[in-house]
């Protein structure tokens, strides 16, 4: 199955872009479920690394409810300089909500970290992707960096 059909039925089968929080109906598309001082591995399986951020590594996880694999991502509150930056930051991802986008859908906290839950996304790194395609740096013209910026926004 496509990757595209499968998030589709995913979030459709997980009531569309409302569920109800506290018994009340928000629009999922414009949150990030906040879950603090809940522990991450209550709700998940953690496996291997599968990357390795400059500031974090990036962990494949497994809802232990509906089996679906995420992407967690652990940032230690010791790296963030400004909290109050790192918060409106927090707002801006939990907002975003575009196909291309990969989506948050959790944050979790702890005294030490933030745990970032988001969708798992197996096609590739888009930078390693323009490099294999025209050969590393300098191999393509700006108007094909443009026809590929088009299609990205």
């Amino acid at each position: 199955m496509d990757y595209f059909e499968a998030l589709l039925r995913e979030r459709a089968e997980g009531g569309g872009r409302y569920g109800s929080v506290n018994g009340s109906t928000v629009s999922l598309a414009k949150m990030m479920i906040h879950k603090h001082g809940e522990n991450v591995l209550d709700h998940y399986y953690i496996t291997g690394i599968i990357g390795n951020p400059y500031d974090s590594k990036a962990r494949l996880a497994v809802n232990k409810v509906s089996g679906i694999e995420r992407a967690i991502k652990e940032v230690p509150k010791s790296t963030i300089p400004d909290i109050h930056e790192y918060i409106k930051k927090l707002s801006l991802i939990g907002a975003l909500d575009h196909p291309n986008i990969c989506k948050y859908l959790e944050l979790f906290e702890d005294e030490y970290s933030y745990y970032f839950v988001s969708e798992f996304l197996t096609g590739g790194d888009l930078w390693d992707a323009v490099h294999d395609l025209f050969g590393g740096f300098g191999g393509y013209s700006e108007e094909t960096t443009a026809t590929i910026i088009k299609q990205i926004l």
